[in-house]
C-alpha cells in the first residue's frame, strides 16, 4: 500500500481556472482530484497505478503538485475520522443526487450500500474516487467537479 499523499501548489490552483498548459484530460482530472488527504492508493481507482505514477512525475516536474512530508503530518495516516453524521448525510445525497442524474442501476445500489458501511475516511475517499470516475466516464465532468468541490468542503469542515 502507497501512503503517500500529494496536494496542488498554487500553480496547480492556478491551472486549474487557466488550463493553460495543455494537460491531458487524465492529468487534469488527477490535479483536480488531489488535495492532500487522498493517497496514491486511494488515487488508483482513478488510473492503473503505472499510468498514475507517470502522471504524478509530470505534473510534479511542471510544479503543479508536492508531495507532502509524512512526517510532519499530525494525524496518522489512515486514523482521519469519518465526518459528522451531518457532513455524511450531505455527502451522501450529493452521492445519491448524482447517482440519480447520471450513473442509476447496479451502481447505485452497490455505492449506496458501500457507503452506509464505510468505517474509515480512507474507505469514504475511496468511494469517492469511484463515483467521481464513474461520473467522468459518462461525460459528466462540470457536475462531477462542482460536485467533488462541495464534498471536499464538507470533509475538510469536518477534519
Amino acid at each position: 500500500m502507497d501512503h503517500t499523499f500529494y496536494e496542488k501548489t498554487a500553480a496547480g490552483q492556478q491551472e486549474i481556472s487557466s488550463r493553460s498548459a495543455n494537460l491531458s484530460f487524465r492529468e487534469r482530472q488527477l490535479l483536480i482530484v488531489i488535495d492532500g488527504q487522498m493517497s496514491v492508493e486511494a488515487l488508483t481507482k482513478l488510473m492503473p497505478l503505472s499510468d498514475l505514477l507517470v502522471r504524478l512525475e509530470k505534473l510534479q516536474a511542471a510544479g503543479f503538485i508536492t508531495q507532502l512530508d509524512a512526517s510532519a503530518t499530525t494525524t496518522p495516516i489512515g486514523s482521519k475520522p469519518l465526518p459528522s453524521a451531518a457532513a455524511l448525510a450531505e455527502i451522501r445525497s450529493i452521492l445519491h443526487q448524482g447517482n440519480m442524474l447520471y450513473l442509476g442501476g447496479e451502481f447505485t445500489t452497490a455505492l449506496q450500500s458501500q457507503f452506509d458501511h464505510a468505517e474509515t475516511r480512507q474507505e469514504l475517499e475511496h468511494l469517492i474516487a469511484e463515483w467521481y470516475e464513474e461520473l467522468l466516464n459518462q461525460g459528466k465532468m462540470r457536475y462531477a467537479e462542482q460536485q467533488l468541490g462541495q464534498i471536499r468542503l464538507l470533509l475538510s469542515a469536518s477534519s
